[in-house]
């Protein structure tokens, strides 16, 4: 949901990794949470926003996906990435 006179959206991790993805048990289980991640990934792509993604500690799986979807990447030079 974007903001009258917002013009970016920035994306930051909490805690030691900026996303480490999802279960993968979860995930095979349930169509609709990967629907809910194609369908997020897919809107940060085509926003109008810029996107900014800030990176530190790990983006693994769906956070690397979550990642690649943003316009820009800041990482921290030790991050670790994997798809």
């Amino acid at each position: 949901h974007e903001t009258p006179g917002q013009r970016a959206i920035f994306l930051k991790g909490e805690g030691p990794v900026f996303c480490a993805g999802m279960d993968l048990n979860e995930a095979s289980q349930s169509e609709t949470l990967a629907d809910a991640l194609a369908e997020a990934l897919s809107a940060l792509y085509l926003s109008p926003l810029i996107t900014v993604s800030f990176i530190h500690g790990g983006a693994i799986g769906g956070g690397a996906g979550l990642m690649s979807a943003t316009d820009f990447v800041i990482a921290d030079p030790q991050t670790v990435i994997g798809y």
